[in-house]
């Protein structure tokens, strides 16, 4: 009897543990898209348009996930990297 009751402890227990990882897998969040990315860094660069938009690649950057934009705009070049996650501008030159 003591034998049954310690085999469905660790059933129930390993129940609970697969359903918590498999809940923790499942969590997505949302990304922004590499075209707003794009629209956040022109917003930064008055004047330029998309054609001025000569790379914009997505990468992942100290364990983050980011946009890299760069605009060349009248004679100037204009590097972004961008949070996939929020949309923040981690590093501009």
């Amino acid at each position: 009897m003591k034998k049954v009751l310690k085999v469905t402890a660790v059933l129930a227990m390993a129940a609970v543990v697969i359903m918590g990882l498999a809940a923790c897998g499942t969590e997505k969040t949302e990304e922004i898209t590499k075209d707003q990315a794009v629209q956040i860094a022109l917003n930064q660069v008055q004047g330029a348009g998309t054609s001025d938009v000569i790379r914009s690649d997505k990468t992942v950057s100290d364990g983050n996930v980011v946009y890299d934009i760069t605009i060349i705009y009248d004679g100037s070049e204009y590097d972004f990297e961008i949070s996939a996650s929020d949309g923040s501008i981690l590093e501009q030159d």
